[in-house]
């Protein structure tokens, strides 16, 4: 697992976190899941970019067992 920080060209929307499925308001830049060949797999909200890269590699993990053999 890899997290991607891109500017987001659609600050204010609402979209859901990819490891808590909470919905969220994205700011001006966006923090991306995606695994080591480049495969997103989603936005992180910022509560649980907050939690730090430990707690999110074992909910993603969790989360998404089949992707996380594969990084």
């Amino acid at each position: 697992m890899q997290l991607q920080i891109e500017c987001n060209s659609m600050p204010g929307k609402q979209n859901s976190c990819v490891i808590c499925n909470t919905l969220f308001v994205m700011q001006e830049a966006r923090v991306i899941v995606c695994n080591d060949l480049g495969y997103t797999y989603g936005e992180v909200c910022p509560i649980c970019l907050h939690r730090g890269m430990n707690w999110l590699s074992e909910r993603f993990n969790l989360a998404m067992p089949t992707a996380a053999s594969s990084t």
